[in-house]
């Protein structure tokens, strides 16, 4: 938790923390800078945010929101985020952007546009999502981070049964593609197999957050698996 309450008052970026040297920041500019860095250079990743009616009970002071936050105050300059919300479909809140400090008030926004009223949980649009999007960046170490209370349940048993199975599908694709997926779940009552196959599959790891410190801990957990 030390290295989270640090992060408070001091950029990590994820280049540094995997080995390599993070070069110099480039001069303030007033839109989203493009994906300029070197393959090697910095991070691509995609948050995606469950949108779900359920957050209202799981997650009823929108800590997630917070948690995003935090988590977007620790990368560095060279790293991108996406943004996706994920209830009956995924939904695109913001392009892989350049973390640059003029960028973060469009990440933050975005962030906070993300909403507990969809009625399933498209887990499967979410993943196929997020991969599309990191296929489109040059960078090189490439990771999804999936926070969210529930499990795939799209309304009936059939629609779940062949999402269920895509997604099986899908998982070898974020291998070859280098995409490590990272799961957190805010309640014992999600399918914490499913999450955390998904998770393992791809050389990511599955995390419960039944408190808010929890989620700390996940990130702290997240820099120490960039090193």
């Amino acid at each position: 938790l030390d290295v989270v309450a640090a992060a408070h008052h001091t950029t990590v970026p994820a280049a540094a923390l995997a080995g390599q040297s993070a070069p110099t920041s480039t001069a303030a500019q007033a839109s989203p800078a493009p994906a300029t860095a070197a393959p090697h250079e910095g991070c691509a990743m995609v948050l995606l945010m469950d949108s779900s009616g359920s957050m209202k009970q799981t997650d009823p002071t929108s800590y997630r929101k917070g948690a995003a936050k935090l988590f977007i105050s620790l990368l560095g300059e060279n790293d991108h985020l996406g943004i996706m919300s994920f209830g009956d479909t995924a939904t695109r809140l913001t392009p892989l952007t350049q973390n640059r400090k003029q960028n973060r008030k469009l990440l933050f926004s975005a962030v906070d546009r993300i909403t507990s009223k969809a009625y399933s949980t498209n887990i499967t649009d979410a993943v196929q999502k997020s991969l599309d999007e990191l296929r489109s960046s040059p960078l090189q170490e490439r990771i999804i981070i999936m926070m969210s209370d529930g499990r795939l349940a799209l309304g009936a048993a059939e629609k779940d049964t062949a999402a269920l199975e895509q997604l099986k599908r899908l998982l070898p694709e974020l291998a070859k593609a280098n995409v490590k997926l990272y799961t957190v779940a805010f309640t014992e009552e999600s399918d914490s197999v499913l999450l955390e196959n998904m998770a393992k599959e791809t050389g990511g790891f599955f995390r419960y957050a039944r408190e808010d410190k929890d989620v700390h801990v996940m990130f702290a957990s997240l820099f120490e698996k960039l090193k």
